[in-house]
């Protein structure tokens, strides 16, 4: 027989830390004596007996004890069933939170809870009793919410309820704290609590005062809690309605735990009780997060007659009306009171959409008030909201808006004419004496013969345009119409009307306008000017004709003005195929003897890009004139200019070089310059070359890592340039200490005033460009480094993906090779969960790779917490559809033959991120992910390997002994 002295620990099958501690100290203590004895030869003849005496000792001293864990267990749950007094009970729960805190009972925590269980429902049970168990439900119940929910929801509400009801006062007292803590221990339990508690409020609804308060108590101070919510029974609501004892002060706030419509009536009902005049008030305030019904918002209209709560009733109104709800219709009894309140700075938001859903009477208040206002020419508080519910109604004040045209025609009324539909009057509104209604129908009738980006016809609001343009497209004729009666005011006095007139007849391509135009401008004097002057307000489609004969102008007038003018209309003009032959002559005008010409023409290509490489050079020139306004301009046209060849190039440049005395000419000129290497293949080298930084100052690459794209051609020739030169060159990976926050900001200032090659690269050619040439790049280039290839890999926005299979294999070869940590990182977003499924699964027949990886991966993980700045990603973690893989892969791994797998699968597959995430966690314990990670506590190194994983699950993390 085995002396005990000489069992192996490794024999020892006890997965419970606590007990092989114990047992190791027997072990080691045991050893001490017999070396002791022997060395002075006393008694040896009781090395035997001892070693048993030491044994039975321990045994008889430590209930519980013994070689096998299950054993112990199972002896401390069979003990505590057959306690007959609460002495003996109290004892042995403290010898099971003993044993819970020191790692037992693991996936046992049913067990334990039907144990507590009876005790716990007992109506004898002594309170101190009752605060064991509490200790060991905060043990158990985080997991046993996932586990089993329904002994969760047993434990923490269903029992602790029952106390209340026991008429012990310190029972009552124990159970608040109990539903108290179970809120607020962790989220799991707060989340049984927030789903159990509500039902069971019903048994409160027939209960005594004391009884009730206590429960109110509680619901009281768990309201700050944010994360509980109580579909009360209502019964519950109807006796809390009732209530009137010291805490009814909290009432609205408690009801408002309750989401739904009972909730929200209860609310209201309190609101709409005089008697309660605190109360009601803070009802009010909770309602205005409430979704409402139009009846029970007529409910809460009807109190703003009441002085004690109508501040709160026209607030609640102002937030139904920015957050754009429908209002409910107002009886006429308020319209009086409100018709005060919509003058009120404080309240006339409110009162005015109010008023606009008070029927006819409503809306003739509001309207009468809107001419008040335009009459006297008075501002009062809420002006434009008042106008904005008068245009909305206007349909319905169309009797009254008929007779203010009649008796005093005004040019708002017209605008709510049009808006009520009734044209006929907008039209006649054009032949007004008052210069301001001409104007106004005819602003209004041009925005709907013409309409235009940006034009709101005088309205004032966009929107407003809108709905007219809208109006007046669903029926075909009207537009028409309307056209053919905007031709009359073309001969009116004003000349705002005419403009307008024009603008609408020549948008839409009227022959006659553009004849009577035409007419006008062979005319010499000041009508020609007239008309210029208004052309040059809008941007028109003109025909050939017109346009040369505006050229005509331009060229040979005697007059400065119409000169200008007419190469502004120019200018301009929406694209025509008469543009070509008409730049060819604005272009000669860049020559001019008059200065103001001259700049009008460089000012026509500030309009008009330049395209042909005669305009391109004629502005280079034109960068030298005497005028400093024309270089100005010239410049400007320069840096949007699309025609360029290496010569205009090579002149730009020479005369950039050259300078100027004004400083915004030479900035100009340097946009010039980029412009042009943006648009010229034919000096794709000069790019490269301010790219690599080897020419121009740093804020030229800040140009070119900020400004427009380059043209298709140069992008290509760029590329190809890229593609001679060692990726070394161009492709640096970025530097800077990321645990020295002072150098790394240091470097993030440098990069930004002096971009790197790649950054400017990035935003000159487009990606769907240089996504795949990137990929190309860092796939062929064997003679980079994994790392540098990897992160110009990373950098790309989409993988090609006949090329994911090569990247994939490059991340596996870097994985291997323990290099470029924040590029993989970077990287596995690109796959998700799935590239850890195939990382692990192409790994598995090689134990050695797949740790190493795994070491490799978990270094990365802790660099980057360790970084000040935590930069580098994570590594996806699963979702539910993962949850059956992650129980296959660990069935593959046996428990006791310490395969050296099982710490690298644990730990990538992601398990300690199931705890974390309760949806995920109580999914998890459907399956046999916990029992699989269970059976490996038997060893100790096992142990080691699935500790943290089950500490997630577990919410308690077992130890697992030397």
């Amino acid at each position: 027989m085995k002396r005990f002295g000489e069992i192996g620990y490794d024999k020892i099958e006890n997965p419970n830390p606590f007990y092989r501690y114990n047992l190791l100290k027997i072990i080691t203590i045991t050893q001490e004596m017999r070396k002791t004895f022997r060395e002075k030869n006393v008694f040896p003849s009781l090395f035997p007996s001892l070693t048993a005496l030491v044994v039975c000792a321990v045994f008889l001293f430590s209930p519980g004890l013994g070689l096998s864990s299950s054993g112990v267990e199972a002896h401390l749950l069979e003990s505590l069933r057959a306690a007959k007094d609460w002495e003996t009970v109290s004892r042995v729960i403290d010898r099971v939170n003993e044993a819970l805190r020191e790692g037992a009972f693991f996936g046992r925590e049913r067990e334990v809870a039907e144990a507590v269980l009876p005790f716990m429902k007992d109506p004898s049970a002594p309170p101190d009793v009752l605060y064991r168990i509490q200790e060991t439900c905060g043990i158990v119940t985080p997991v046993l919410a996932s586990m089993d929910p329904d002994a969760a929801e047993e434990i923490l509400v269903r029992v602790p309820l029952g106390w209340l009801s026991s008429g012990n006062a310190e029972k009552r007292s124990l159970a608040l704290e109990f539903l108290r803590w179970s809120m607020e221990s962790n989220e799991r339990n707060g989340a049984i609590v927030a789903r159990a508690l509500p039902p069971a409020l019903g048994v409160f609804a027939s209960s005594s005062s004391e009884e009730l308060e206590e429960i109110l108590r509680f619901l009281e101070q768990v309201k700050y809690s944010g994360s509980f919510s109580a579909p009360y029974p209502q019964e519950f609501r109807e006796r809390l309605l009732t209530y009137r004892g010291p805490l009814a002060w909290d009432l609205p706030d408690i009801l408002a735990l309750d989401p739904t419509r009972g909730g929200t009536e209860s609310l209201l009902a309190l609101a709409r009780d005089p008697s309660r005049s605190r109360e009601r008030m803070r009802a009010l305030q909770l309602l205005r997060e409430r979704s409402l019904t139009e009846r029970q918002k007529r409910l809460i209209v009807e109190m703003v007659l009441d002085p004690s709560v109508q501040n709160e009733v026209l607030r609640l109104v102002g937030d139904w009306v920015k957050r754009g709800e429908p209002l409910p219709q107002v009886s006429p009894s308020l319209v009086a009171a409100l018709e005060k309140l919509a003058v009120s700075p404080e309240a006339c938001v409110p009162a005015v959409f109010l008023l606009a859903r008070g029927g006819p009477s409503g809306l003739s208040l509001l309207f009468q008030m809107v001419r008040a206002e335009k009459e006297n020419l008075r501002t009062l508080p809420c002006e434009w909201d008042r106008w904005s519910q008068v245009w909305e109604g206007a349909e319905k004040l169309v009797p009254e808006l008929e007779r203010e045209f009649r008796e005093k025609p005004s040019w708002w009324v017209v605008k709510l004419l049009a808006r009520a539909g009734r044209w006929d009057l907008v039209v006649e509104g054009l032949k007004v004496p008052d210069s301001k209604v001409r104007r106004a129908a005819a602003g209004i009738l041009g925005l709907v013969v013409a309409p235009e980006e940006g034009l709101d016809g005088g309205l004032g609001d966009l929107e407003m345009a809108k709905s007219l343009v809208e109006n007046v497209s669903r029926s075909p004729g009207l537009r028409e119409r309307l056209r053919r009666a905007l031709k009359d005011a073309l001969s009116d006095e004003d000349i705002l009307v005419r403009r307008e007139a024009r603008r609408a007849l020549l948008s839409s391509g009227e022959k006659a306008a553009w004849a009577e135009v035409a007419a006008l401008l062979k005319k010499p004097g000041g009508e020609k000017l007239r008309v210029l002057e208004e052309l040059s307000g809008m941007a028109l489609q003109i025909p050939k004709d017109e346009a040369f004969l505006l050229l005509s102008i331009a060229k040979k007038d005697s007059e400065r003005k119409a000169r200008i003018l007419a190469v502004n209309v120019l200018g301009r003009a929406k694209l025509a195929p008469w543009r070509r032959e008409v730049e060819g002559e604005i272009r000669n005008l860049l020559r001019d003897t008059d200065e103001e010409v001259r700049r009008a023409a460089a000012g026509y290509f500030v309009s008009v890009s330049a395209r042909e490489e005669d305009a391109v050079k004629a502005l280079i020139e034109a960068t030298k004139d005497p005028g400093v306004y024309v270089r100005d301009a010239a410049a400007m046209a320069l840096s949007t200019a699309e025609a360029w060849n290496p010569g205009l190039v090579d002149a730009l440049k020479k005369r950039m070089e050259m300078g100027d005395s004004d400083s915004n000419v030479e900035g100009k000129l340097e946009e010039a310059y980029l412009n042009a290497l943006r648009k010229d293949p034919g000096s794709v080298d000069r790019l490269l070359a301010v790219v690599l930084g080897k020419e121009g100052p740093a804020r030229w690459r800040k140009a070119l890592a900020e400004g427009p794209p380059a043209s298709p051609a140069v992008s290509r020739a760029l590329l190809k340039k890229l593609g001679e030169l060692p990726l070394n060159s161009w492709a640096e990976v970025p530097g800077g200490n990321f645990g020295n926050f002072v150098k790394w900001i240091e470097a993030i200032a440098r990069a930004e005033e002096n971009p790197s090659p790649l950054s400017q690269i990035l935003n000159l050619v487009p990606r769907e460009e240089l996504d795949p040439w990137l990929v190309n790049r860092a796939l062929g280039d064997r003679k980079t480094g994994l790392k540098k290839r990897l992160w110009l890999i990373g950098l790309v926005q989409e993988i090609p993906e006949e090329r994911k299979e090569e990247v994939w294999n490059l991340v596996k070869e870097s994985l291997q090779e323990g290099t470029g940590e924040g590029e993989i990182l970077n990287l596995s977003g690109r796959w998700g969960y799935e590239g850890i499924r195939r990382l692990i699964q192409e790994l598995w027949d090689d134990p050695g790779r797949l740790r190493k990886v795994w070491r490799f991966l978990r270094g990365m993980g802790e660099r980057k917490k360790a970084s000040l700045s935590g930069a580098g990603g994570s590594l996806p973690t699963p979702g539910v559809e993962d949850l059956p893989w992650i129980e296959e892969t660990l069935s593959r791994i046996p428990a006791g033959a310490r395969d050296p797998r099982l710490e690298p699968v644990v730990d990538l597959t992601g398990i300690y991120e199931i705890g974390n995430n309760p949806e995920l966690e109580r999914e998890a314990f459907q399956t046999k992910i916990p029992s699989l990670l269970l059976r490996h506590l038997n060893d100790p190194e096992e142990c080691r390997a699935v500790q943290f994983a089950l500490g997630s699950l577990f919410h308690r993390t077992p130890h697992c002994g030397d």
